[in-house]
């Protein structure tokens, strides 16, 4: 059920967007939590302000410390929305500060918390690291005295499976480290399903008394500096701790840098080595191969060579056997010239003579005969 008619004349007095004053008479309850818990979303849901912003992503939309007023069940409470630790763009030693100045301020005024509901996202797996430290900050700012004005209330049910949520309530509630310690000394573990539905955790908070945070006992009373409270040093030994861890993350990052660029040289060296050895392994062969070539080629011009030579010889050779053939040839027909010019003289001499001069008959035959075989 939402807040009755009663609410929008209550809020009537205060500015859209402005933060209501605190008084002695209000009943104050802050809404604490990292960021993305659902602190805005829950008074808004209460409230029903339209000016109230709900962030949907990391970054926290709650900058400063924002108070609203709200009846319920003739009850005026003034719901605190604080900015959320572990933002994004602010560190949480800002976030903490801005949230002890209206503690202290709202102190000092006389008026003080009845009790403070911390939202706890039930859809984060593991409370850890920059968590974990947040929430020690917390109980540091708080006191252990005061666990019992503190409401532990789990967020976000409408998305998870219930077995699994309840198996991280259950782990919240067991471990020492988390909620079983602030359990023991008073402070109640709720499941917020409907922020709407949510007016009875208000109105239990309500029959409690007020309450005096450590982080206002020491900065108001007892005048100690933020740095010098319990919350200051636990912030700032985890500032420590986050700039150690970060400086070693750091020095780790670059000696894993250095032995990827050493091992990235050496393996730009071995494979710069092993070109290179490629590279002479191939030139040798190619010198190799150039030797082989530059022997076979004169080899090849040495018998090329002597193939001309015996070519030009056999030619050499072929043509003055041909000359001497020749000359045979002209001698033998200069031969048989000469034969024919003798016999042809014997003959016209012998023809001459029978001509001239008769022979007798068996001389002259004879001598026909011997001319004729001649």
């Amino acid at each position: 059920m939402y807040p009755s008619t009663r609410l929008k004349s209550q809020n009537e007095g205060i500015q859209k967007g402005q933060s209501a004053p605190a008084t002695s008479e209000d009943v104050i309850i802050a809404f604490m939590g990292v960021t993305g818990s659902g602190k805005s979303s829950f008074i808004k849901a209460l409230t029903r302000r339209s000016d109230i912003t709900v962030g949907k992503g990391l970054s926290s939309t709650t900058c400063t410390v924002q108070a609203y007023r709200v009846l319920i069940k003739s009850t005026s409470f003034v719901l605190v929305d604080t900015p959320g630790f572990n933002d994004t763009h602010r560190s949480n030693g800002d976030i903490l500060k801005q949230i002890a100045e209206w503690l202290n301020c709202t102190y000092r005024q006389g008026a003080k918390l009845t009790g403070i509901i911390y939202l706890h996202p039930i859809r984060e797996t593991r409370m850890e690291g920059s968590a974990l430290l947040n929430f020690r900050a917390f109980q540091r700012l708080c006191g252990e005295d005061n666990f019992e004005h503190i409401f532990l209330c789990t967020t976000f049910w409408d998305i998870i499976d219930e077995a699994k949520g309840a198996a991280r309530e259950k782990e919240l509630c067991e471990n020492p480290e988390f909620w079983a310690k602030m359990m023991n000394q008073g402070s109640r573990v709720v499941r917020v399903k409907d922020y709407a539905q949510s007016e009875e955790i208000l109105l239990q908070m309500a029959q409690k008394s007020t309450v005096t945070l450590d982080i206002q006992k020491e900065m108001v009373e007892e005048r100690r500096s933020l740095d010098d409270t319990a919350v200051g040093k636990t912030v700032n030994a985890q500032l420590a701790q986050l700039k150690a861890e970060h400086e070693a993350q750091l020095a780790k990052a670059r000696r894993d840098a250095e032995i990827a660029l050493k091992i990235r040289d050496e393996e730009n060296q071995k494979r710069a080595q092993e070109q290179l050895r490629h590279h002479e392994s191939v030139k040798e062969a190619q010198e190799k191969l150039l030797r082989e070539q530059k022997v076979e080629g004169e080899r090849l011009r040495a018998r090329l060579e002597a193939m001309e030579r015996e070519a030009e010889t056999h030619t050499h050779r072929e043509q003055k056997r041909l000359e001497e053939i020749k000359a045979e040839n002209k001698r033998l027909e200069a031969e048989r010239e000469r034969l024919r010019n003798e016999s042809a003289k014997r003959q016209a001499d012998e023809h001459r003579r029978l001509v001239t001069k008769p022979p007798p008959r068996k001389a002259a035959w004879n001598g026909i005969r011997k001319a004729v075989w001649l």
